[in-house]
């Protein structure tokens, strides 16, 4: 029988793997001693213990062994796995195989799914794929980045899968086609938050945004002013949820870019549809005042008296009739807010003064 080699020179042979990280975490997959190495817990907190990452068939690979085996299983159960990362594959769609090679049981704790970079005009999922998606009971939040639908009723098909999502997280994700021959079974939708930083102003991020308008149950929402091509069409977009209660609108650094129809209309000038919801809580981080102020003047002209929080952080010093839009709209939440949280230019300082003014209304 070999003896066993002392701790102390093992941590000395795991330190000469300090710049590979998948070999240390394969390492402290091995033997509980290793996974106390100091070298182990570096990556660990590089690598936080409560994520899985999928970036290559090795990775998939691995973790399957490691899920499979009762001597090693408890590794992830230990962390309690709560988000999984799954990049594309130049040879095959990861995100493909996934839910045939792990078992949901095995990841009980499991609320966030995030999938990077994948192609499913090129890659088409197996028939039964959105059948074992539906076992992850757990995943409440799924993102979607730089992906790619073959048709667009297809996000809504993925989305179905999951019978507990809640959150949407979609950025630059697009569609090869606009049409197709069928559109998935709706079931009761469990949607609830909307985040969409960024999508195509063609008409394939048009028809994205469409599909989005599906989810009728959302109650908040979280956009860019980047996506529209005008105020209007931003309002069209909005109005589709009547449940909402949150409404966050953020804007890119950099020069603010033209989002209203023609050459700088007259804030006085905004569409006569009332805001179908009530909102709570209203959010504006850097987002041009030529966007925000018809932004007040529009929801001021529906029910705002339960506002409780009102935030708003411009990139440049408002004029006089975007001033009056703001104050406006405060005026009649004055009885129910909470909370104000504004950015306060003041003339002849350079640097932007933060206030809170809820107690002078």
């Amino acid at each position: 029988m070999v003896p066993s080699l002392p701790i102390e020179l093992v941590n000395r042979i795991l330190e000469y793997l300090w710049d590979d990280m998948r070999a240390l975490f394969y390492s402290s997959l091995a033997c509980h001693r290793y996974r106390e190495a100091p070298a182990c817990r570096r990556v660990r907190v590089t690598r936080p213990s409560h994520t899985m990452y999928i970036q290559n068939r090795a990775d998939i690979d691995a973790i399957c062994c490691a899920l499979s085996s009762q001597s090693t299983r408890g590794f992830y159960l230990q962390d309690g796995i709560r988000f999984l990362l799954i990049s594309s594959n130049v040879q095959t769609s990861l995100v493909n195989i996934m839910p045939f090679r792990i078992s949901p049981s095995h990841l009980p704790a499991l609320e966030s799914i995030e999938i990077y970079d994948v192609d499913w005009m090129t890659y088409r999922p197996h028939p039964n794929f959105f059948l074992r998606l539906a076992h992850f009971t757990s995943v409440t939040r799924l993102e979607l980045r730089e992906c790619r639908f073959c048709y667009t009723h297809e996000l809504r098909r993925l989305t179905n899968a999951f019978p507990a999502l809640t959150t949407l997280h979609l950025d630059r994700t697009t569609c090869g086609r606009l049409t197709s021959s069928g559109h998935p079974s709706l079931r009761r939708q469990t949607l609830e938050e909307l985040y969409i930083p960024s999508m195509g102003l063609d008409e394939r991020g048009r028809s994205m945004l469409a599909v989005c308008t599906s989810y009728s149950t959302i109650t908040r929402l979280h956009m860019y002013v980047e996506c529209f091509q005008s105020f209007s069409e931003f309002q069209s977009f909005v109005c589709h949820f009547a449940q909402l209660v949150m409404l966050s609108i953020s804007s890119f650094p950099g020069p603010p870019r033209v989002h209203a129809s023609g050459d700088a209309p007259e804030l006085s000038q905004v569409d006569g549809r009332l805001p179908p919801f009530i909102l709570n809580r209203v959010g504006v981080y850097r987002v041009p005042w030529s966007f925000a102020g018809f932004l007040f003047l529009w929801l001021a002209k529906g029910s705002v008296s339960t506002l409780e929080q009102f935030i708003v952080h411009p990139p440049e010093d408002p004029g006089a009739a975007a001033g009056c839009a703001t104050s406006n709209f405060l005026n009649k939440t004055v009885n129910t807010l909470g909370t104000v949280h504004m950015t306060v230019f003041v003339p002849g300082m350079r640097e932007i003064v933060k206030a809170d003014p809820v107690h002078q209304f």
